[in-house]
Parts: C-alpha cells; structure tokens; sequence
C-alpha cells in the first residue's frame, strides 16, 4: 500500500495524474480497497497526505500470542510435512518453535519467526536424513540464527574463569567475578528481568586487558562466530552536542545528512546479532548526554532507531570501558566498605571523575558492577612475553621452521618495559625486535636452507633493544638482542 500511494508524490508518475480521482472514486464508495503496510511505513509514506488518510478506515493488527501462533503453526504443519517428505512433525516440535523463537528471537514478531525456525528445522531435519524432526533440530535452527551455540554444555564458573584466565593475565579478582556475573546472565532468572543480562563498568590504565576480556567473553557468547558490537567512544565525538554521536549509534533522523533508510546506526547490528556482547570502549571520551540516551537500554533493554524500529537488548551484556581515575590514588570518601573486594572500592576514583566530566549519577547508578583493573606486576608482564613467545613458536611451525629461545630473551624484553604502559609495549618490543626481524630475514632470503630458528640475548645489565643481530650457523639463523 505505501508503494502504491509514495508513487503519488512524484508529479510526472502516472498515479500522480489520477490522484484526485482516485480519492474521489474511494470517497463516493465507487470501489473497496484494502491496503496493508507497516506501522513506520504509513507514518512516512501515507499519514503525511491526510486525504487519503481520511477515506480509510486504519486498523492496527498486533502480532498473535504464543498461544495462536501454535494453532497457525499446527494449520501450516501439513504443508511443511509435503514440502519435506517424507519428514514428520510432532506437536512437541511446534511448540518449541513457538517457545524457543519466543527466548532467542526477541527483535521479531510472531506467526513470521515462528514459521522461519520450524522451516529451518525442517531442513535441518532432512539435511541429516531423519525422518522426523526433533528439538535438536529447533536447537540447531535457533543457532544458525543467534550464533551462540545453543546446543552446547550449560558454562560453569569455573569452566569460565579458566578459558578467560587462557588470554587475561594478571587479574584474578576480576575475572572471577566476571565469570559469576556472565554465567548468572546466561541462566534463567529467577525473578524477572528487564534489562540487558549484564551492564558492567570495566575500570583502569590502558594495557591492562579490559578490552581484551570483553572480546574473550564475546568469543564465549559467539559460540566461534562474532558476537561483539565494539563502539569506540572516541570516533563518537564529544563536547556539548551530543548529535553526532547518537546519529552514529542510532542513525540519522530522516532530513538529515547520513539518513540511509533501514540502515540505522552501529547499535542497528544487534537485530542480526541479539546474542551479542556491546562494547562501549573508553566511554569518557564521547559526550555525557550519550549515557542519557543509553538509559532505556538499559532499564528496559530496548531502545529505538532513528526509524522508530525498536532494537532488543533484553539477551546481550553491555560492557563500558574507562581509563578515568586510573592515576587517582585518593582514597573514597566518607567510609570504605572492608568487606567489598579492593578491585571494587579500587573503582570509586573512576566513578567521582565521571561524574565530574557530566555523567549523569541515573546513568552512573544502573552500572550493576565496577570492576578494577589492576597495573600489571612484572610477574604478569613475564607471562605475557612467554604466550607471545609461544605464538612466535606456532607461527613459525607453521612456515616450517623451529623456533627456540632461553630466558635470557624474557629477561631482556622485561628489561625495556614499563609495567605502567600495560601489555601493548611488551608485544611492541617483541613485535619490532623478534617477529619483524624474522619477516625481513624470510623477504631477504636469509632463511633459505634454516631449520631452526634460536633467540638469545646479551648477558647482562643494560641491553640495548635497538641492537639486533643475525647470522646464519649451518641451518640456525641466530637473533641476538643486544
């Protein structure tokens, strides 16, 4: 109906020349006419010509329940049966079609989500070569839709905290309670929930893995696909106008530059992806009126487009991210609550200094958990020189080559680093003194006939990383660092 009455509002379309007639026509009863459109498209297209709007009669139809969705599902089940024969679908099966696009589908209405998983468990089914279709198959149907792996093991704590602890090092505390709050996300709730399954603040200095574990917990919600929305505050914008920054989340309002119809903004994603993990990094640096706007995201969950089409955050965990307060070593004022872990009382600086850059205490109040990140010792930077090390082993093994080194080579790369500057300059130095050492040996020619590669290091007190030799022994290329 809306292509049909927009044609109108090109003056040299045919529609346009008959226009009047038309109405008329519809006017004096001369003819009936039903038209179906969608809500956002009568509010564009057909309300802004008030006389047609005048000669119908509007009727909204919501979306039939669960309940009726199951009676449509049992009309349509004979007609999937022949598409598909010879499979069988049991009663059991339409209902967890209807149930199961009710939990993971949340952006999208019913009888159309409904008919989608059993058509996709249908051929699920056949793709098997089973001649009936089960919940297996609705599984493995609502997977292909939301990307985490339905199907997989229930995640213990446990089994959390030791696949994270594989890529964050040096921040037990956090991780431990990351993992808590992630694997109580994932559960049903026992009361209600309204809002996202998580809202977390991630405080501390740069290059102390607070990016870095929000990825890993994606990776975990991705079931091996990508279910990360990343938002880097600082191309958002900032100061007082906080347009720019909601144009780019939500899209822009129609009449503006930037509008695409149906494209939206960044946030626009999570209807292809509503198991998701969005990522607000460093959210000092975009506008305070921007947690403003996040508020009914996230009360509720939800929040609309610049198309007025609601997007669902009811399944996604939403994390900030933040290196304000990282330098402040004031203590809290008034009482510090001893029973609360120093990675959560270590988070307060950062909260005091947010609220002093504009952010409103609403928006500061429904972050669930503020979690601090700890500077890394020397012994956290040990261990991320050695998982660096061990990945220069993989790689190499892979172009055919072995790789060895000795702790000399730790030593000397801990030696040039500040633990201050986090994990990013220790795999700076080791990416400009060992891996693009080797990647200019292997252009020049100078690994033709190696087998072995071998890392050393000069003995001693002040090493000198900018002094890098290699030489060729027999079939060992050798890298000293000086």
């Amino acid at each position: 109906m809306h292509q049909f009455v927009s044609s109108a509002m090109h003056e040299r379309s045919a529609f346009s020349q008959g226009d009047q007639a038309f109405k008329q026509a519809i006017g004096e009863g001369r003819f009936s006419i039903i038209g179906a459109t969608t809500l956002a498209e009568f509010h564009h297209h057909i309300e802004p010509d008030g006389a047609i709007v005048r000669r119908f009669g509007l009727m909204r139809i919501d979306p039939p329940t669960p309940r009726e969705t199951l009676s449509i599902l049992r009309g349509r089940r004979t007609q999937f049966e022949e598409h598909y024969r010879p499979l069988s679908v049991p009663d059991e099966v339409l209902r967890q079609c209807v149930e199961r696009s009710e939990e993971y589908l949340l952006g999208r209405h019913q009888p159309d989500k409904a008919l989608d998983v059993l058509d996709e468990a249908c051929a699920e089914a056949q793709s098997a070569g089973d001649a009936t279709v089960t919940e297996r198959h609705v599984l493995l149907a609502i997977q292909d839709e939301v990307g985490r792996s339905t199907t997989a093991e229930i995640l213990s704590v446990d089994s959390v905290a030791t696949r994270l602890a594989e890529r964050i090092v040096g921040q037990d505390a956090v991780v431990r309670e990351v993992s808590g709050r992630f694997v109580t996300g994932l559960s049903d709730p026992w009361l209600e929930r309204r809002g996202p399954r998580g809202c977390w603040m991630f405080v501390g200095q740069t290059g102390t893995g607070k990016t870095e574990l929000a990825l890993a917990l994606a990776g975990l919600l991705g079931g091996g696909r990508d279910a990360v929305i990343r938002i880097d505050c600082n191309t958002l914008g900032s100061g007082n106008d906080p347009g720019p920054a909601l144009s780019r989340l939500l899209g822009a309002s129609r009449g503006y530059v930037g509008y695409a119809r149906g494209e939206g903004g960044l946030l626009s994603r999570i209807r292809h992806t509503p198991e998701a993990l969005v990522l607000f990094d460093e959210i000092e640096k975009t506008s305070p009126k921007v947690g403003d706007t996040l508020l009914q995201l996230m009360d509720e969950g939800q929040i609309s487009d610049a198309d007025n089409n609601v997007l669902d955050f009811r399944r996604a965990f939403v994390i900030f991210t933040t290196n304000a307060g990282a330098d402040d070593t004031r203590p809290s004022i008034g009482f510090v609550d001893h029973g609360v872990p120093p990675h959560r009382n270590a988070a307060e600086p950062a909260r005091r200094q947010l609220s002093a850059a504009g952010f409103s205490s609403a928006f500061l109040a429904r972050i669930e958990a503020w979690l601090a990140f700890q500077p890394l010792t020397r012994e956290a930077g040990e261990l991320l020189v050695r998982r660096r090390l061990a990945e220069v082993e993989r790689a190499a093994s892979q172009r055919g080559y072995v790789v060895r080194w000795d702790e000399s080579v730790v030593g000397c790369v801990l030696d040039e680093w500040a633990p201050r500057a986090g994990a990013r300059l220790a795999f700076d130095i080791l990416q400009q003194r060992v891996t693009q050492q080797l990647l200019l040996a292997e252009r020049n020619g100078d690994l033709a006939g190696v087998a072995t590669i071998e890392l050393r290091a000069e003995p001693g007190p002040g090493h000198d990383l900018g002094n890098v030799t290699s030489e060729v022994i027999k079939d060992t290329l050798v890298v000293t660092l000086g």
